[in-house]
């Protein structure tokens, strides 16, 4: 039996036919893993994860924003600004469930007119989505997107998909590169982001009806 086996296995290996179908069958398996397994994955890493841990990870992100690649800048809406956006968003969650947050002002250079949500609960408002808004419930508004974005652990949950998706590619290709590991993120990030926006509209819609 054993003779037989590698007998076989020296047959399929120098046949090219099934070469390529045991690549092709290879590929088709990790892509259905990464598109069907990974989120499935990565929700329930997440919702095992305290949430301790997940606030220190974003406030990391957010240091790496203020510090490693330089994007924001401390930020130049005046405080009485700030207190109001602030009241105005805790008026909204005094009449429903909102996720525990953390509200962050920053100049967001490059970045524009941009309100996100990062892992823990960090919502971050740029000076210039704040010059841009005709008034606070424009502000509140898009804020509560970004609540439900927290609600959701979204961040944290893409964060975590990013990692095994790299990990993935990394063990079909052999390469570790980060350009490697990060390509299959660029691409089915877009498709993972368009459902957890409707997720964050259906908070939002909630909330602000």
């Amino acid at each position: 039996k054993a003779a037989f086996f590698w007998e076989l296995l020296h047959y399929l290996e120098n046949n090219l036919g099934w070469v390529l179908i045991a690549l092709m069958l290879t590929v088709f398996a990790g892509w259905a893993f990464i598109q069907h397994g990974v989120p499935k994955l990565a929700e329930a890493v997440a919702k095992a994860t305290p949430l301790s841990m997940e606030r220190k990870l974003g406030e990391q992100v957010l240091k790496g924003f203020d510090h490693k690649f330089g994007y924001f800048s401390p930020t130049k809406t005046k405080k009485t600004r700030q207190t109001q956006i602030a009241t105005a968003l805790n008026a909204l969650c005094a009449a429903n469930q909102c996720p525990a947050y953390r509200l962050k002002f920053r100049d967001g250079g490059v970045v524009g007119a941009n309100a996100f949500a990062l892992p823990g609960g960090i919502m971050v408002v740029t000076d210039d989505l704040v010059k841009l808004a005709k008034n606070d419930t424009e502000i509140v508004a898009v804020l509560a997107h970004e609540l439900g974005h927290v609600k959701q652990r979204h961040a944290f949950r893409q964060s975590i998909q990013s990692t095994i998706s790299g990990l993935v590619l990394a063990a079909m290709t052999g390469d570790v590169s980060s350009m490697a590991s990060g390509l299959p993120t660029v691409l089915i990030q877009m498709q993972y982001s368009r459902r957890h926006e409707l997720e964050a509209d259906g908070f939002a819609l909630k909330a602000m009806q």
